[in-house]
Formats: structure tokens, sequence, C-alpha cells
């Protein structure tokens, strides 16, 4: 554990700490690792998508299991997403993560009613 200056209010606090006890300005290293994890988790929704859509007469037999994947991966980018954004302020992976997750996973419910 080491001792470092608010960016805030400049005093002294704790690296380990969520927020700063006196201004509670968020501390920036929390929520990095987990808003990454929703950037990632997004883009396999993502790619699980394209790949349905693209390959679709290959895959019709496997339309279930692979929009079950999309959802999947989709609805664990927003969970850690939602997650990091409360651990600290929100990061722009985090916001992607989520975005990208909410867009495949529309398309793919909107692909398998049609």
């Amino acid at each position: 554990m080491a001792i470092k200056n608010c960016e805030e209010c400049g005093k002294p606090i704790s690296d380990q700490a969520r927020a700063c006890p006196y201004c509670g300005k968020p501390n920036k290293k929390h929520g990095l690792v987990l808003s990454i994890i929703s950037l990632v988790l997004g883009f396999y929704s993502v790619a699980y998508t394209f790949m349905y859509i693209y390959a679709s007469d290959k895959l019709a037999e496997a339309a279930d299991s692979v929009i079950g994947v999309v959802c999947f991966f989709g609805i664990l980018s927003i969970i850690f997403g939602i997650i990091a954004n409360k651990k600290a302020k929100p990061r722009i992976q985090t916001v992607v993560g989520i975005s990208i997750s909410a867009v495949s996973m529309a398309v793919m419910i909107i692909m398998s009613i049609l």
C-alpha cells in the first residue's frame, strides 16, 4: 500500500482507496480492468454477430447457439461495464463496450425474429 496525493485536493490518500475521503474524487486505478473486460466482451459479441450475418447459411442449424453466445457476451459486457462505472468515473472503454454489446444484441434479436 502506497500513499499518494489526491489529484483534486492534494491531500494524502492510499492508492487502494476507491475515492479520496476528503473530496470524493474517484481513484482512477479502480474500474480499469473491469472496463477493459467490458470492451473485450463487447467486441466478442460483435464478432459473433458478424459471423452469424455473413455465414448464416452454414450456421442455420446452430442459429440458436450463436444468438445465445452473443447475448451471453453482451450481458456480461454490460454487467462488467456497470460495475466499472460504479467503482470509478465512466471510462471510454466501458461506454464503448456497453454500446456495442447492446447494438449487437439488438441486431441478433431482430435477426432471430425475421
